[in-house]
């Protein structure tokens, strides 16, 4: 019988000509994929130092160009490039250049962000639709979500590339710091994700999921929100809730009885 299989993609990316990393992936939103993981590795810190980017969708490779008239890049940029080169698959180097990097702290701030009752709403909107689109069962998912709704999405076979997906679109949109926003995942919260999440200073990150001890350890000592288990009415908040204006019960009821 036939069936729908989600398609396994080697990438190869490339600063300035010199092969930095090759991961697999999924062939779609190649250019945010690409920009995102560099970001998140502190080779990239503003889309202006981009001067060109090729995608070669046959060959399998995104080719960025640096331009350093902007923003030169950092002796340790330059030191990460050199460390990454052919770690295929996201290899122990990955990890090891991600720990290097100085993470930002975030600003809690006195007032609360969101409203639970909202966030509870847009995570469940948000898996069932994913589960009406993924019909290979393969894929994570991604979204970003601002006070308007969800602005951006991203899909993938690797979580983490799904997370840089999205900070790949804020970056080249632009959006980057731009205002307070939330990660919606539809996958297990591991410390790598908060990593990614933190280096773009997102605020919160939510998923029906659960987190690993060191990513809320990591969430609790960069002032990220991090929630897990955002099922139905329910969800747990395991560091900074100061950001989530917990709707009750009774409210909730009584606003669902003002729109009878």
């Amino acid at each position: 019988m036939p069936d729908d299989v989600a398609v396994e993609y080697t990438l190869t990316v490339q600063v300035n000509g010199q092969e930095v990393v090759g991961m697999h992936c999924s062939p779609c939103q190649l250019a945010e994929l690409a920009v995102g993981f560099l970001f998140g590795e502190a080779i990239l810190e503003d889309a202006r130092q981009i001067a060109d980017i090729a995608i070669d969708e046959t060959q399998g490779s995104v080719a960025i160009t640096f331009s350093e008239k902007h923003m030169p890049l950092t002796s340790l940029a330059r030191a990460r490039v050199q460390t990454l080169t052919s770690a295929c698959g996201r290899a122990v180097t990955f990890n090891r250049s991600l720990d290097m990097a100085s993470l930002p702290t975030m600003d809690i701030g006195k007032e609360p962000l969101f409203n639970s009752q909202i966030l509870a709403t847009a995570i469940r909107d948000f898996v069932q639709n994913s589960r009406r689109e993924d019909s290979t069962g393969c894929l994570h998912r991604c979204a970003l979500l601002d006070s308007s709704g969800i602005i951006f999405e991203a899909e993938d076979i690797g979580r983490h590339n799904a997370m840089d997906k999205i900070v790949g679109h804020l970056v080249l949109s632009g959006k980057l710091l731009a205002q307070h926003y939330v990660v919606l995942a539809t996958g297990r919260l591991s410390s790598e994700l908060v990593q990614r999440a933190a280096r773009a200073q997102i605020a919160i990150v939510t998923s029906r999921a659960a987190p690993t001890s060191r990513a809320i350890d990591l969430a609790a000592s960069v002032g990220m929100t991090l929630i897990g288990f955002a099922r139905g009415q329910r969800m747990n908040i395991y560091t900074h809730p100061q950001r989530i204006a917990v709707a009750t019960i009774a409210a909730s009821l009584k606003k669902q009885d003002c729109h009878a």
